[in-house]
């Protein structure tokens, strides 16, 4: 690991878990470690509150979620939480229900095709440790193949989706991402939506303990190509 990390986050010490944690979001908003790399200055992402009962691991933010500074504020992210999930905007982003965090903690940039993967020092700086951090979490959903990896190594991810995971001994589960362009993934595994995404509804309101009420029954179609600029996995 380069010797250039920022005040590493282990010199946080001798204090409650949620205040480590609130200490290592003000770190990480400040860091502009990748600035050279992407060639302009980096935005971290920092959403959700150390009480959250679901952490929800993705891989980068997108240019949308960049000009914004609220994660899945895209397309992407409206059939996440009202086609996959089945709840509501207010749910899916009140801090104490979902923490959102990365493979990546900033949009990278855009590359030949969809956005460049996130630098690798971001999640060995920063991740590692929230994911250490959030002691009340009861549920983990990991959307998409590079946060896979980090979490997983090099297993496949066809394999994970429909696999039964534990990580830190609670639930989890893995999704492919939720871009256009993964159309023909799904379309190949038509069990995904009728066997797996039942069970993370499930899973959802189980974390939530019944405080969000199941609106699957409300899901939307949504447009073939929408979202297409999204990275596919």
């Amino acid at each position: 690991m380069p010797s250039d990390i920022q005040e590493a986050p282990d010199q946080i010490i001798d204090e409650s878990s949620e205040e480590k944690l609130r200490a290592l979001q003000e770190k990480l908003r400040e860091c502009r470690r990748c600035q050279e790399r992407f060639g302009f200055e980096p935005r971290p992402i920092v959403y959700g509150s150390p009480k959250a009962k679901i952490v929800h691991i993705g891989q980068a933010p997108g240019l949308k979620v960049h000009n914004s500074g609220r994660p899945f504020d895209d397309a992407s992210g409206k059939r996440l939480r009202n086609e996959w999930y089945g709840v509501d905007e207010k749910t899916f982003y009140d801090p104490d229900c979902f923490y959102f965090t990365g493979a990546g903690h900033c949009f990278p940039g855009a590359g030949k095709s969809g956005d460049r993967k996130p630098p690798a020092c971001c999640y060995e700086m920063w991740t590692k440790k929230e994911l250490e951090l959030l002691s009340e979490a009861r549920l983990y959903l990991v959307v998409g193949r590079v946060g896979a990896s980090k979490l997983f190594g090099n297993r496949k991810l066809d394999d994970l989706v429909f696999d039964d995971l534990h990580l830190f001994g609670r639930p989890c589960f893995v999704l492919p991402h939720p871009s256009g362009r993964n159309g023909p993934w799904l379309k190949a595994h038509p069990e995904f939506e009728k066997s797996v995404l039942p069970r993370v509804r499930k899973a959802i309101q189980e974390a939530l303990g019944g405080e969000q009420q199941d609106s699957s029954d409300m899901l939307v179609q949504r447009a073939p190509n929408e979202d297409a600029e999204v990275s596919p996995d």
